[in-house]
């Protein structure tokens, strides 16, 4: 947290706030928070990830920024005012990239562009389902078009063990900036599993396992 700014900050601000108690953390989250929604801070290492003003791939690098903040507000929630949880809550769900997104991914599920923005808005609409100051209905109707669109990424993007139409690189794209952790956040938090029974979702995750433990002469 020391380095240079990333849109993460605020999260791991607020993830060690929780584990000291610290307010600290959780004023120094609000203030780079704000600084992404009022002053249109973008990432500091890679200036493409912008909450509102994204550079290429548009929807791809807008839908990581929404989770990034969404995860930032659901770990700072309860050492921030009420005023400063709806100012965030407003902001995720009347971000024009989020109703975007889940009205249509960008080009297919085939490409690593549509994991990306699916599941980063996916978790951002999750921060903040059922709280205060959020319009109950849109957040429910986007999450599950959100929802949808993983399963097609799923059923399309990944052949029946994980690897990705793509290649692999294309893959790791897709599958680790949102498509995983909305899998996870939605099983978890919404309480619907997204990936039972299909062979191909079992391994999104273990296929890791092989590329850490492989050497280059090809010995485990």
């Amino acid at each position: 947290l020391n380095d240079k700014f990333t849109l993460w900050h605020p999260a791991g601000n607020g993830l060690l706030c929780l584990l000291t108690g610290d307010k600290q953390y959780a004023e120094t989250a609000k203030q780079q928070v704000l600084d992404v929604l009022e002053r249109k801070v973008s990432d500091g290492r890679d200036d493409r990830y912008g909450f509102y003003n994204p550079g290429s791939g548009g929807k791809m690098r807008a839908g990581p920024a929404i989770g990034a903040i969404g995860l930032a507000y659901d770990l700072n929630y309860e050492a921030w005012d009420e005023g400063l949880r709806r100012k965030v809550a407003v902001a995720i769900q009347e971000n024009p990239w989020t109703r975007d997104i889940a009205a249509a991914p960008p080009i297919g599920p085939g490409c690593n562009q549509w994991g990306a923005a699916v599941g980063g808005a996916g978790l951002g609409l999750l921060a903040i389902r059922g709280d205060p100051g959020v319009n109950g209905k849109m957040v429910e109707e986007a999450l599950v078009r959100i929802a949808e669109h993983a399963r097609k990424e799923i059923a399309m993007g990944y052949g029946d063990r994980g690897y990705y139409f793509e290649g692999h690189q294309g893959g790791r794209i897709s599958s680790n900036t949102g498509l995983f952790a909305f899998i996870q956040a939605y099983h978890l938090s919404a309480g619907r599993d997204l990936v039972a029974g299909k062979e191909n979702a079992r391994w999104l995750a273990a296929k890791w396992v092989y590329e850490f433990a492989l050497n280059r002469d090809g010995t485990y």
